[in-house]
C-alpha cells in the first residue's frame, strides 16, 4: 500500500489541469495531498504531433527540483503515473481543436453532462477516469468500491476535484434554476389543489344550506299569501273608491306651465316672498368660469326667470327670507352662510363655519338674530350685526345633520324647532335667563323635513317608510309646554307633543325632499298639506280640515319643493323639480 491509501475517507485529494495558451501548448498537471508526501508538480509538453505525443505519454513527466528533495523511495512514482494517466486522458479526450462527441462531455454512469460548479461537477479517481460527482459517490457508497469504468479498487478520499478549462463543461446554473422553480410551481399547485377541494366542500355546505332556507321561504310565503289576500282585496276596494270619488270631483289645481329653470338639474330649494313678490329658486352655475352655485329669481307675475345670483362653491341647501327686511339668508354646503340685499343682490354679511350649513331661520321676534343648523347637529345663534363669533349654540344628543330650522312662537312660548335625520328637538327659550332648554320631540323615526306655519300654530313633520309603516307620513301635530317640578326645587317648562293628524304618503323616498302647510285658497279656517312622492313622480295635496287627499299632481321627475303665492287675486302653486318649475292654478 502507498501512503495515499492511509489517508481518511472524509479527506479529498484534487487535480488542477491547467492549459497553456496556443503558443506553446502546454498543459500543467497538479496533485496535491496535505496530510502526505504525495505532492508535487510536473510539466508536460502538448504538440500537435501525433507521434511525439504517443512517445512521451508513456514516460513520466520531468520532476521539479522543489519537489525531488521529498522523494524518498519508489513508491512515489505510483502517484506519478497516475498523474501521467489523467494528463493523458484529458488531452486525448479533451482537444479544443477537434470536434467533441457528446460521450466525452458526460457522465459515463448518468450519460447526463457534468458541470463545474454543481454537485453533478466533473471529479475523478486515482485511476484517472472521469465522472459526475454525485454519481460517483452514489456508486461507491453502494458497496461497490471500484471504478465504474475499469474496476480498479477505490475509496471516498480517492474522489478529487478537477479544474481544467480544456475540459468541455456544461453550466448547470440555470438548469437548477429552472429545476428550484419547478418544484416550487408543483408545491405550489399542491397547496391551490388542496384549496380549491376545501373551496368546493364549503360551497356544497353553502348550497346545501341555501336550499334549506328556500324550502323554509316557500313555507312562510304559502302562509303569508292566505293571510294577506283578504286585507288585500280589502285596500284595493277602498282605494279604488277613493281613487273614483277623487277623479269625480273637479280637479282644484289646473296646470298653467313648465319652466325650464336648469338644463343640468340639481335644482333645490324654492323659497317665496309676497312682500317682495318674488320666488328664488337654488340651482348651479352656467358659467364654467365661476363654477358653484346660485338663485335664480322669478317674478310671479309672468313666471319669467330673471337674473342669476351667484352665492356659493357648494350646494345651496336652505333659503330663508327675513321677516320685514330685503334680506335672505342662504345655507351653502362650503362651509359658509351669507346674507343677501333682495334689491341689489350685494352680499350683506358672511359667516365662515367650520362644518358645512344645511339649514338656517330667522327670529321673529327679534329680528337681528338668525339661526344656524351644521352638519354636526349644532345650532349655532348669530347676530347680523356681527358675525364673526356666534352668540349661543344649542346642542341635541345626535351628532347628524339638521335638515331644517323653524322658529316656533306664539303667545304661551317660543323657540327652535331643530329636525335631524333620525330626531327632532325643540329648543325652548325662556326669555327671563335669555338661555333655551332643549328637549326632544317624543316621535321617532327617519325624518325628511320640518315645517311650522304660524296662522295655524301646527308643525308638518314628514318621516320616511318604516318596517312598521311601510309608506311617507306626513304626520301634524301641535306644541305646547306645561310645567313640572325640576331637579333644583324650581319649576320647568315641558314641552308636550300632540298628533293631530297623520297622512300616509307613497311606499318611496329616498331623496331628501320637503313637506309644508300652505295656505287653503279656497278656506281661510283650513289648510293645505302638499308632499312629494317618488314612487308616482308626483305632488300630494291633502285637505287638513277633511282629513282627506283631494288631488294628485304629475310630473316629469320628482318633486323637491312647493310654494302658493296670490298673483292677481290668484292663488297659484308653484312645484319645483330637479330641472324645471311648474305652475298650477287654483281653479274653485
Amino acid at each position: 500500500m502507498d501512503s495515499s491509501e492511509d489517508t481518511s475517507d472524509d479527506e479529498y485529494e484534487e487535480y488542477d489541469l491547467v492549459s497553456g495558451s496556443d503558443d506553446d501548448n502546454e498543459v500543467a498537471a497538479i496533485l496535491m495531498n496535505n496530510d502526505s508526501n504525495d505532492g508535487f508538480e510536473f510539466f508536460a509538453n502538448d504538440s500537435n504531433d501525433t507521434n511525439s505525443h504517443n512517445s512521451r505519454a508513456d514516460e513520466p513527466p520531468p520532476i521539479t527540483p522543489a519537489i525531488n528533495n521529498n522523494l524518498q523511495n519508489d513508491a512515489i512514482h505510483e502517484p506519478v503515473a497516475e498523474a501521467a494517466n489523467i494528463e493523458k486522458m484529458v488531452t486525448n479526450d479533451v482537444d479544443l481543436n477537434a470536434t467533441q462527441s457528446d460521450d466525452s462531455c458526460t457522465c459515463p454512469i448518468c450519460f447526463e453532462p457534468w458541470g463545474n460548479s454543481d454537485t453533478h461537477r466533473l471529479v475523478s479517481l486515482r485511476c484517472g477516469h472521469l465522472f459526475g460527482r454525485s454519481c460517483v459517490e452514489r456508486w461507491l457508497r453502494d458497496s461497490k468500491k471500484k471504478c465504474p469504468q475499469c474496476n480498479t479498487s477505490a475509496k471516498m478520499s480517492e474522489i478529487r476535484n478537477i479544474y481544467a478549462r480544456t475540459v468541455k463543461t456544461l453550466d448547470t446554473a440555470e438548469k437548477e434554476s429552472l429545476k428550484r422553480k419547478l418544484d416550487e410551481e408543483i408545491e405550489m399547485r399542491k397547496r391551490v389543489e388542496t384549496q380549491l377541494q376545501s373551496n368546493e366542500i364549503q360551497i356544497s355546505i353553502l348550497m346545501s344550506e341555501n336550499e334549506r332556507l328556500k324550502e323554509e321561504l316557500m313555507t312562510v310565503q304559502s302562509a303569508l299569501k292566505v293571510a294577506t289576500s283578504y286585507r288585500n282585496k280589502v285596500n284595493n276596494l277602498a282605494f279604488n273608491n277613493r281613487e273614483s270619488t277623487i277623479q269625480r270631483r273637479q280637479e282644484p289645481f289646473v296646470f298653467l306651465e313648465e319652466i325650464e329653470i336648469s338644463p343640468t338639474g340639481n335644482c333645490r330649494v324654492l323659497a317665496a316672498s309676497e312682500t317682495f313678490d318674488l320666488l328664488l329658486i337654488t340651482q348651479p352655475s352656467q358659467n364654467k368660469l365661476f363654477p358653484g352655485f346660485g338663485l335664480r329669481k322669478v317674478k310671479p307675475t309672468d313666471f319669467k326667470p330673471r337674473e342669476f345670483v351667484y352665492l356659493h362653491k357648494g350646494l345651496i341647501r336652505d333659503i330663508a327670507f327675513h321677516p320685514h327686511d330685503g334680506i335672505f339668508l342662504t345655507a351653502g354646503a362650503d362651509k359658509s352662510v351669507k346674507g343677501t340685499s333682495v334689491f341689489n343682490d350685494n352680499q350683506v354679511f358672511n359667516v365662515d363655519l367650520k362644518y358645512d350649513a344645511w339649514s338656517v331661520c330667522w327670529n321673529r321676534k327679534n329680528p337681528e338674530l338668525f339661526y344656524i343648523g351644521l352638519k354636526n347637529g349644532q345650532v349655532f345663534e348669530y347676530d347680523r350685526r356681527y358675525t364673526l363669533n356666534h352668540v349661543k349654540t344649542l346642542t341635541s344628543s345626535e351628532a347628524s345633520p339638521v335638515v331644517s330650522l323653524q322658529y316656533v312662537d306664539n303667545h304661551f312660548f317660543e323657540g327652535i324647532l331643530s329636525t335631524q335625520l333620525s330626531m327632532s328637538t325643540f329648543h325652548l327659550y325662556n326669555p327671563l335667563d335669555n338661555e333655551f332648554d332643549s328637549q326632544e320631540i317624543a316621535i321617532h323615526g327617519s325624518f325628511l323635513s320640518s315645517h311650522y306655519e304660524r296662522r295655524s300654530q301646527t308643525v308638518l313633520l314628514s318621516l320616511r317608510p318604516s318596517k312598521e309603516t311601510r309608506l311617507t307620513k306626513h304626520m301634524l301635530i301641535s306644541l305646547s309646554t306645561q310645567n313640572s317640578s325640576s331637579s333644583t326645587g324650581g319649576e320647568r317648562k315641558i314641552v308636550k307633543t300632540k298628533v293631530e293628524k297623520i297622512f300616509q304618503g307613497g311606499p318611496k323616498a329616498v331623496q331628501l325632499t320637503r313637506s309644508k302647510i300652505l295656505p287653503h285658497p279656497g278656506d281661510e279656517y283650513s289648510s293645505l298639506v302638499v308632499a312629494g312622492d317618488e314612487s308616482s313622480k308626483g305632488t300630494l295635496i291633502w285637505d287638513v280640515s277633511r282629513g282627506e287627499r283631494i288631488q294628485s299632481l304629475k310630473s316629469a321627475s320628482s318633486v323637491f319643493d312647493y310654494s302658493i303665492m296670490n298673483t292677481s287675486g290668484t292663488s297659484v302653486l308653484t312645484t319645483l323639480t330637479e330641472k324645471s318649475l311648474n305652475v298650477y292654478k287654483w281653479n274653485l
